[in-house]
């Protein structure tokens, strides 16, 4: 649904092409993401998810998800993706465990992050140290503290002393 009332930028550029008069895009809002970058975004998905290719109009909600990677002070939009593609991608950003399901795209959403959208070079090398140095979501809940994992070595050798 395009507006007919278009919103412009003193620049030109447009925040509500895609909502009703006097409304503001959700990607403009939510992401930063002006009309005709989010019109270019997808164009590039061409309809399909980013990942498994699945049609906009097969999807779980009808339309494509906006999927963007955050950490602290680092924040870009990736692409457009389907709901289970998505929830792959918080698999990929170690946020949630990696499952037999999810586990076979896991190379495809690799491949998908380091060809996001809007990210430069240098904010694609800070998230995969981020996302390398993060502790898998299973072992958060868990309690899992790499610093104790000496202790647990030296107690399993000497399981009659305590350490």
């Amino acid at each position: 649904m395009y507006n007919s009332s278009v919103t412009e930028n003193p620049d030109g550029r447009t925040v509500n092409r895609h909502v009703a008069p006097n409304k503001i895009c959700n990607h403009f809002n939510s992401y930063g993401l002006l009309c005709d970058e989010y019109d270019q975004l997808r164009e590039r998905a061409q309809g399909r998810c980013e990942i498994c290719g699945t049609p906009e109009e097969d999807t779980t909600r009808g339309s494509l998800v906006i999927d963007h990677y955050q950490a602290d002070d680092l924040f870009f939009v990736r692409g457009l993706l389907c709901d289970k593609c998505n929830a792959v991608m918080a698999r990929h950003d170690r946020k949630v465990a990696w499952g037999p399901a999810t586990r076979p795209l896991a190379d495809r959403a690799a491949e998908y992050h380091r060809n996001s959208w809007g990210a430069t070079p240098e904010q694609l090398r800070q998230a995969a140290e981020r996302i390398a140095a993060s502790r898998p979501w299973s072992k958060r809940l868990s309690g899992y503290d790499p610093a104790f994992d000496d202790q647990e070595v030296a107690r399993q050798s000497r399981p009659d002393q305590t350490v």
